[in-house]
This record gives C-alpha cells, sequence and structure tokens, in this order.
C-alpha cells in the first residue's frame, strides 16, 4: 500500500533575537534609549538586592510606570503581582498593555508566566535559564515600537575579548557559580550576535552545558578551573546530604538491624 506523507508545519515561526551587552553602569541610560519611542521592558536580576537597586536606579532617573516582582514577597502579594504582570503584558486582546513601562524582576519570571516584552535586559544566567528568559521577548505577534522592531536581549554585564573573560556581576557569580556563567557567555561568544528560537535551543544547552571546549583560546585557563572548583562544590554537597542519607533498606535477615 502506498506510504502517506503527513507534513506537519511547526506551531510558531522561530524568532530571531539578538543580542549584546551593556555595562552595568550603563544600564539605566540603555533602558531609556531603548524606550525612546515608548514600549514595554523586563529587567531580570539574579538577587532580589540587585532588582531592588535597579528599580530604585530607574525611579531616579524619571522613570514613572515600574513594578517589582521577587521572591521575596508573601506569597498573597506574589499571586496579586502574577495577575497584575498577565493583566498588563500578557497576550494580546487580554492584556490593556500600557505605553511605556518597565518590570524589574528576579527569577520569578522566568516560566510559568505567559508575559510578552518589547526588549529585555538580563543579568547572565545558565545556558537553559536564559533561554528561558527569552521566552518573554516578543512571545505574542502585536505592534512594537518603532525601537523595538527588533527582538533584542541585552546582557549586564561586560562581554570580554578574545583574551580578556567576560564579568558577570558578583550577585549572579553568587548564585549560579563562575564555571556554568562562564560556558553560558563562551558558548554565546561561539555562537554569535544572534540566537534563532527554537532552532538554536538544543544546540547552544548542548555546548554551554557539555563538556566540550567552548570559547576563545585564551579563556580555557580559567573554564578549567572553574570547572574543577564547580565539581569540587558538587562533591562536598554530596558529601553534605549524604550524612541524612537513609542507609539501603538490607535483606529480610538484617530488618531487625534496620529497624533499630
Amino acid at each position: 500500500s502506498p506510504v502517506l506523507k503527513l507534513i506537519v508545519d511547526e506551531p510558531t515561526k522561530p524568532r530571531e533575537v539578538s543580542v549584546d551587552w551593556v555595562h552595568e553602569e550603563r544600564l539605566v541610560d540603555a533602558v531609556l534609549a531603548g524606550l525612546t519611542d515608548g514600549g514595554c521592558a523586563l529587567i531580570i536580576r539574579n538577587t532580589v538586592r540587585d532588582a531592588q537597586c535597579t528599580l530604585e536606579a530607574l525611579r531616579a532617573a524619571g522613570v514613572d510606570d515600574l513594578m517589582l516582582s521577587h521572591a521575596g514577597f508573601l506569597a498573597a502579594d506574589r499571586v496579586r503581582k502574577d495577575a497584575n504582570l498577565t493583566s498588563r503584558f500578557g497576550p494580546p486582546g487580554e492584556a490593556l498593555r500600557p505605553a511605556r513601562s518597565v518590570v524589574v524582576a528576579t527569577q520569578v519570571v522566568e516560566q510559568s508566566l505567559d508575559v510578552d516584552f518589547d526588549v529585555l535586559f538580563t543579568d547572565l544566567a545558565p545556558m537553559d535559564l536564559l533561554l528561558q528568559r527569552i521566552g518573554r521577548l516578543h512571545r505574542h505577534i502585536r505592534p512594537r515600537p518603532r525601537a523595538c522592531q527588533t527582538a533584542r536581549m541585552h546582557i549586564i554585564g561586560d562581554a570580554g575579548t578574545s583574551t580578556i573573560l567576560p564579568s558577570p556581576s558578583e550577585g549572579s557569580r553568587h548564585v549560579y557559580g563562575q564555571h556554568l556563567l562562564l560556558r553560558t557567555a563562551a558558548a554565546l561568544a561561539d555562537h554569535g550576535e544572534s540566537i534563532s528560537i527554537p532552532t538554536d535551543v538544543s544546540r547552544l544547552v548542548a555546548r554551554a552545558l557539555g563538556d566540550e571546549p567552548v570559547g576563545p583560546e585564551d579563556w580555557q585557563t580559567a573554564l578549567d578551573e572553574a570547572r574543577v572548583e564547580h565539581e569540587e562544590k558538587l562533591e562536598a554537597q554530596r558529601r553534605k546530604a549524604g550524612v541524612w542519607a537513609l542507609a539501603r533498606y538490607g535483606t529480610w535477615d538484617s530488618e531487625p538491624e534496620n529497624l533499630g
């Protein structure tokens, strides 16, 4: 009998996301420049303290429509904030989208919320989480301000050079460690200045979280040192957890001893 071939279209067309870096001291100016013609910006910081400081800097610069979201709020307040986020930045036809607004958040906006922003500023994070954050950028089809026609992710920090390592924020290093951050930065440096979503997702995650050499040659010593430090920390965590682990359950003959 003849073979029937069915071609299933992709649910969404690939999105091209431009990637660049912005120094932290120029973050506020970059946000203001990105919203010259209006628009909704999302800034994701890796610590509550950095999120709070960024919010205060934007407020001091005259940004009126600001919102802060992080895991430090009480559960009831978090629920209200999440509902407010989706009511303002949700899908077209469901949200009363503001003309110009900035949301400063931590990792709480990475997933589970159907929110859509015109431009993204984010601390460096492990590649899988960074791609989750991109999922909040140009998520839906809608008119965009002139300065936000292209989907752009601005990573907060210094990209480094072929001979100088990138410099994530201190808070980022504290949360995620140098190893995963450097591997992510190296994979991005190899990949280029744009990411196609979802086409490039699996390849980028495999590169950043794998074991193969990645990044410029002059970064390799630091990458190796960061990997060793990361593995030592993991082993220390395993040993610490082992103190509280139950022993393997024995045979029936040794049951009284196990239960004693």
